[in-house]
């Protein structure tokens, strides 16, 4: 009996949650940029720009939340179980788990109280906490109102499955079953990935060279701003002029992208080439294999920072002609 239960957690409300909350960064970092193009350089400008760099931090944490929660599942099998959420992965063998209960079980009153992160919303209940006694906390969940706690020799795991009763009933059932090929504990982490990225040469020269690029196009139209009084943004010479100092913008937004294709190559980096597929209930049939899609997971990495560099050349061929029609 090799059998797999697929659970996941409750979606709905957290992907509404992360989309509304995502367009309106992406509003306000949308009309900060408006706003400096048409100020003049000063205190104002500046203040304008805030929105935008407040949305280069927030956005990308929003979106991979919002689709770890879109890919996170729990699966449950003879062996023991496998959590996904996001870039973390926990893989628990039947063996090491002590004991599996729902947080408001009464035989957890000698715990102590449970806390839950400090920062979170709907779809997001992620991060480490300590009990009393400083043992850890580790949250996998959408919310707390269908949370498990999964304790190992190391660390609890907290996770919301959307039906947490069968959830039980099944984890109860194979354990008493028990393992038929014990599986190897193996925890992955964000930290992990990020350095099996650094370790990777050509992700980290590509990483590299677009950050180094970034930093020579806003060298460069540092250096060019004070050759000009106005410039031209426009695709011709009859457009209007504007300040010098809106030239600012183009390495500012070239930034934002630089951002946005180093998180998403990050999580592409560390796709498996056949991850279990996700549904939204348990069953009794093994878990269908993804199709091999004709570029993989890690080529598309490469794709998105070398993305990067192109971009930013495109940027300096932008600057080049706007110096060109001044």
């Amino acid at each position: 009996m090799d059998d797999r239960y697929h659970f996941a957690p409750p979606r709905r409300q957290g992907l509404i949650f992360h989309s509304g909350l995502a367009l309106i960064v992406l509003a306000l970092a949308a009309w900060g940029l408006w706003k400096a193009f048409h100020t003049n350089f000063g205190l104002p400008f500046i203040l304008y720009l805030i929105p935008p760099m407040i949305a280069a931090i927030l956005l990308p944490l929003i979106i991979y939340r919002g689709f770890a929660l879109w890919r996170a599942y729990y699966t449950l099998e003879r062996n023991g179980m496998h959590l996904h959420w996001g870039i973390r992965v926990e893989d628990i063998p039947m063996q090491n788990i002590l004991w599996v209960r729902k947080r408001n079980d009464p035989q957890l009153s000698a715990v102590g109280p449970i806390p839950l992160p400090i920062i979170r919303w709907p779809g997001a209940l992620v991060g480490v906490r300590h009990l009393s006694n400083g043992f850890p906390i580790e949250y996998m969940a959408a919310d707390s109102h269908n949370l498990i706690l999964i304790a190992t020799a190391k660390r609890i795991i907290g996770i919301s499955p959307n039906q947490p009763d069968a959830f039980l009933h099944t984890y109860h059932r194979l354990s008493e079953l028990g393992s038929l090929s014990p599986w190897p504990a193996r925890s992955i982490f964000p930290t992990f990935i990020m350095a099996k990225v650094w370790n990777n040469p050509p992700a980290r020269y590509l990483i590299l060279g677009a950050i180094l690029l970034n930093f020579g196009l806003l060298g460069w139209v540092s250096f060019l701003i004070p050759t000009r009084t106005e410039i031209i943004l426009g695709f011709t010479s009859s457009s209007d002029p504007v300040a010098a100092y809106h030239m600012l913008l183009l390495p500012f937004l070239n930034v934002l992208f630089l951002i946005v294709d180093v998180i998403l190559g990050v999580y592409f980096f560390r796709i498996e080439e056949n991850p279990i597929d996700v549904t939204t209930s348990h069953d009794k049939k093994p878990a269908p294999q993804r199709r091999r899609t004709a570029i993989s997971p890690r080529i598309l990495a490469y794709i998105l920072w070398s993305t990067s560099i192109i971009t930013t050349f495109f940027f300096m061929t932008a600057v080049f002609f706007i110096m060109m029609t001044s």
